[in-house]
């Protein structure tokens, strides 16, 4: 299981990669002591959990070592704007080369924690004399504070990450997040493929005991903001050859079909490795149920 810290951002991470029914997001109470709060998180780790941290959660503000994190929490960063810089662990799959990260982070120094990535330093902050065409100065080269770091299954970032999506919508925020999710549970229990999949569309496994399958619901209908107080879902918009990964574990596959097209998805449309089924789903006229029944 996966417990989420949001700090100061009590908002919702949509839009990623994957979703996983053994991951729980959840939120400590804004007003939560964060003494008791990480001595609760403690022992969830040390029950097997896996913990992501953002930015000032379970800090309390005394400039010391935070016991969840394995981090010196020293307070707010000295810039309005930073940024990241990937490596094959975080961020594999974006260009090596500097990310900005749109609000402010914290300055964390490591105490026990290993570095997951760098944040990267810009020339100043845009304020006073100091002016720049852009919403924020260029990146300076310096490698600054950690902006992710794990310390056993605790996976700590410096940057306001779900505010920053939430705000800003970034695709690179999504990326080093996916790769967080890899390195604590490398074992999801479902997965879209990136290549081959729109990234609106919603995947949710479940186990149906009474049918002796797994139950794969797929749900694609595209929002738009044609109003200023409203999202609206104007047209239904099928997709085709969707590609979806789901963890079976030692079951057999008996059979695959689509229940609400009411036809049976051909051997040539899955494959079976590893416990996994690779799946290419071939049509989601804005919702799917895939029935993978088991032996």
């Amino acid at each position: 299981m996966l417990h989420i810290c949001r700090g100061a951002s009590l908002t919702s991470f949509a839009g990623l990669r994957y979703w996983c029914s053994r991951v729980a997001s959840s939120v400590w109470p804004a007003r939560i002591s964060p003494v008791s709060g990480s001595a609760k998180l403690l022992d969830y780790v040390h029950g097997g959990g896996k913990v992501v941290g953002t930015y000032m959660s379970m800090d309390n503000g005394c400039d010391e070592t935070n016991p969840l994190y394995g981090n010196r929490m020293l307070g707010d960063s000295y810039w309005d704007r930073d940024f990241i810089m990937p490596n094959d662990e975080v961020g594999a799959r974006l260009p090596k080369e500097e990310f900005v990260m749109y609000e402010r982070g914290a300055r964390v120094r490591t105490a026990g924690s290993r570095v997951l990535l760098d944040s990267v330093e810009p020339y100043f902050n845009r304020e006073g004399r100091y002016f720049c065409s852009h919403l924020h100065a260029p990146s300076a080269g310096r490698v600054g504070f950690p902006a992710a770091t794990r310390y056993g299954d605790v996976v700590y970032f410096s940057h306001p990450l779900f505010r920053i999506y939430k705000d800003f919508a970034p695709s690179w925020v999504k990326a080093i997040f996916a790769d967080v999710l890899d390195l604590l549970m490398p074992r999801q229990l479902v997965r879209k493929d990136d290549g081959h999949t729109v990234s609106g569309l919603e995947v949710q496994l479940r186990r149906s005991g009474s049918r002796n399958s797994l139950m794969l619901h797929c749900l694609y209908y595209p929002c738009k903001k044609s109003a200023a107080n409203l999202y609206t879902i104007d047209e239904k918009v099928p997709l085709s050859d969707q590609r979806v990964r789901v963890y079976a574990g030692d079951a057999e596959i008996e059979s695959v079909r689509a229940i609400r097209q009411g036809e049976v998805i051909s051997e040539r449309d899955y494959t079976v490795a590893d416990g996994y089924v690779d799946l290419n789903i071939p049509k989601i006229d804005g919702y799917e149920i895939i029935e993978l029944s088991l032996k």
